[in-house]
């Protein structure tokens, strides 16, 4: 009783410290590096993913991925009948400890695996589900209703936290295009001459398109460099 007490005062420690470390970053590259850190305190993992549902494009993106303890790069498939899309379409949460094939046909759903044990909880945000987060092992048994609820826990600091930084970075974005589209008007009202015009437009147009492309080309090499 006094080592589970002491493993749930540790547990709850390391969940306060990663709701503070959420909240305070608004980069959705180390809010997904964070919670990887974090959980890797509450238990001993080497196989976890963050995924999020794209409808537009109906696919699954995979914005962290660790397997075997190394992080892979980021990757996209197209959305199917799989337990991730199961765990977003339903919000359900799921544990399959052992017979993994049995315990998917169980569900419905087509498995990507053929054995061992599956930990995943959703990722709700404002009443929507934008993704799922999930450990998983080769070995059975491996996970348990702890381990569960720990990630459940875990992925309700992480939703909020993940939403905003993608809102926050798709408004940046629109507040630049406007920014862009005023700088366009004003040259366009200043300039009687048509050539001098369109060439004003199309230099301006480059160049805040170039911006958006070595942003991410940055962020890439930057994540290239950290991992």
């Amino acid at each position: 009783m006094i080592q589970q007490t002491s493993r749930r005062s540790e547990e709850l420690h390391v969940l306060n410290e990663i709701g503070r470390a959420l909240s305070s970053t608004l980069n959705k590259e180390d809010l997904t590096r964070k919670v990887w850190e974090e959980l890797r305190r509450l238990f001993d993992v080497e196989n976890f993913y963050i995924a999020e549902l794209d409808p537009l494009r109906d696919e699954i993106q995979f914005d962290l991925e660790i397997v075997d303890g190394a992080r892979m790069p980021k990757r996209a498939r197209p959305a199917g009948n799989h337990i991730t899309e199961y765990i977003i379409r339903t919000r359900q949460p799921v544990l399959i400890r052992d017979n993994y094939v049995g315990e998917m046909k169980k569900t419905g759903v087509e498995p990507l695996r053929t054995t061992g044990c599956f930990c995943g909880v959703p990722l709700v945000a404002y009443d929507h589900a934008i993704g799922a987060m999930a450990v998983y092992s080769d070995h059975e048994r491996v996970f348990d209703e702890g381990h569960l609820e720990l990630l459940r826990v875990l992925a309700s600091e992480a939703s909020i936290a993940i939403e905003n930084a993608r809102l926050f970075s798709e408004e940046r974005t629109k507040a630049r295009h406007l920014s862009l589209l005023n700088t366009i008007s004003r040259n366009a009202i200043a300039t009687l001459n048509p050539d001098e015009m369109l060439a004003k437009i199309t230099e301006q147009l480059e160049a805040g398109l170039t911006y958006d492309h070595n942003r991410h080309r940055r962020a890439g090499v930057r994540d290239a460099q950290k991992w």
